[in-house]
């Protein structure tokens, strides 16, 4: 468990810190000198190929129990999106009170969650004066997203839950969430924060449905395989819809031309990853067969970050003074490809967002792709 530290102050403040050293020691030092030691909350965000092990080591010596993270698939901090391989977050002020319980393994997830059942229930009793929020980080290439999010939501009473998947730089080989001083995979974390301060979580896409409906009509959901759109091979059915031969189907295609599933009267992202040699399609989140889709038709990006974040702003006191931020890397594929990058990383730092680029975002009992989720804090 987490033992809780605070600092006196309204608002909840975020301090971000950079690396690009590639000794972890070195790194992990020059993290600590910048941000302290008193903070209630560390946050390390760490890109493939970087030495993590002896990085987590070193920070777990000054911050202890103190300290989440994983992997990433870059990462947001000042400026935007950032080429730096760590980076770090301190959370202080606003009372704030942090409590994390370590899930594993997931591939056994009953059991997992039979461990800490107790302590999750306990952490979500409410208090006077006080108000609760849940972030989660769980192994991106452990399919168990919507498994973890849909068992958490009753242990968690109900209190807001936003969460992000751990990347690997899109190699897909091997991602890893921090818990007990070393990074794993088959892991998910799970923290509670308690705060007098105020703050609103968020979720926004840039994407609406369209008219081009596509209904799926063979799926295997554990395996996030469809195999048959509108009684077609998948694949075929898919390229048909974008205007694009089969056999010139591409990623880009695939993160520009998302699909949408209307659920809990909304509409959530269902992006596609790859196309398989059978005409299958490999999703990055569950589908049932039965589910009917549309393609996405892209808005304003820019427009719906500030248009979203002034309003939180406004409900916050009037200023956002940090946001907590987890972004689907296939967002920040899409921003640099159509030349949108500069403009985003504008309004990120305006409104001091930091956190990672993910492999899929969860909010409340929800998983999703191509999705920024988030906490902004104000006061």
């Amino acid at each position: 468990m987490i033992q809780s530290q605070t600092i006196d102050t309204e608002s909840i403040v975020m301090a971000v810190a950079t690396s690009e050293d590639p000794n972890p020691a070195r790194a992990a030092a020059a993290l600590i000198e910048e941000l302290g030691t008193e903070a209630a909350l560390y946050a390390i965000f760490v890109t493939a190929g970087y030495p993590r092990a002896a990085l987590a080591t070193a920070l777990d010596q000054a911050w202890g129990e103190r300290l989440i993270g994983c992997t990433s698939a870059g990462n947001i901090g000042p400026g935007g999106f950032l080429s730096s391989p760590v980076m770090a977050i301190a959370f202080s002020g606003g009372d704030l009170r942090a409590q994390t319980v370590v899930l594993e393994p997931l591939s056994d997830l009953g059991t997992a969650i039979d461990r800490v059942i107790t302590d999750l229930e306990r952490l979500h009793t409410p208090e006077p004066g006080r108000e609760l929020f849940a972030l989660m980080l769980i192994d991106g290439l452990s399919q168990q997203e919507e498994h973890v999010a849909t068992a958490l939501k009753p242990l968690l009473g109900g209190i807001p839950l936003i969460g992000g998947s751990a990347g690997d730089n899109l190699a897909f080989i091997e991602t890893g969430v921090l818990g007990g001083g070393s990074f794993s995979a088959d892991r998910a974390t799970v923290t509670v924060l308690s705060t007098t301060a105020p703050f609103r979580v968020f979720r926004m896409q840039h994407y609406e449905p369209g008219e081009e409906i596509l209904v799926i009509t063979a799926a295997s959901p554990n395996e996030r395989l469809v195999h048959e759109i509108n009684g077609r091979p998948a694949a075929e059915a898919f390229a048909e819809a974008i205007g694009v031969p089969v056999a010139e189907l591409r990623p880009e295609h695939f993160y520009s031309n998302p699909v949408l599933l209307r659920a809990a009267g909304e509409s959530w992202i269902r992006p596609i990853s790859t196309a398989l040699p059978d005409g299958t399609l490999q999703f990055l989140a569950a589908i049932d067969a039965g589910a009917v889709l549309r393609l996405g038709c892209s808005g304003d990006a820019e427009k719906q970050l500030h248009d979203r974040l002034d309003t939180i702003a406004q409900e916050l006191g009037g200023s956002i003074t940090g946001a907590l931020a987890f972004d689907c890397i296939l967002r920040r594929m899409n921003f640099a490809r159509s030349g949108l990058d500069v403009v985003i990383n504008r309004a990120m730092s305006q409104y001091h967002l930091a956190g990672f680029s993910t492999y899929g975002e969860q909010f409340d009992d929800l998983h999703m792709n191509h999705t920024m989720v988030g906490v902004a804090f104000g006061g």
